[in-house]
């Protein structure tokens, strides 16, 4: 029995269709794990860690935020676009944890106050 070519393409993309609904859905179920600086700082680079303290510096760069949060002690966020953000908020900062020039940082990929 031949399936005829229009049959075939419809049913490769519905099944495809399903397959990228499944990714979104496991994807927006998928939380990076709250932890405390220090907690992070012993991480890998390429970690995903989500962090909740207070901003007690900012640095506007070009195209860049730069800034610190603190808790017991602190540790430097970049975040690649320019975010409002001032001394004292206090923030819920999720990304990946990097070594840049020597030191630890948490590469930005999303923040809430």
């Amino acid at each position: 029995m031949r399936i005829p070519d229009r049959a075939l393409l419809a049913i490769s993309l519905g099944v495809s269709a399903l397959g990228i609904g499944g990714l979104a859905v496991l994807f927006a179920c998928a939380e990076v794990p709250e932890a405390s600086i220090l907690e992070a700082n012993g991480l890998e680079d390429g970690a995903g860690v989500t962090i909740t303290g207070e901003i007690v510096s900012v640095r506007q760069g070009a195209a860049t935020t730069h800034f610190t949060i603190a808790q017991t002690c602190t540790i430097d966020a970049v975040a690649f676009e320019n975010v409002s953000l001032a001394p004292g908020m206090t923030v819920t900062v999720t990304g990946e944890m990097d070594t840049y020039k020597g030191e630890r940082e948490l590469v930005v990929s999303g923040i809430r106050s």
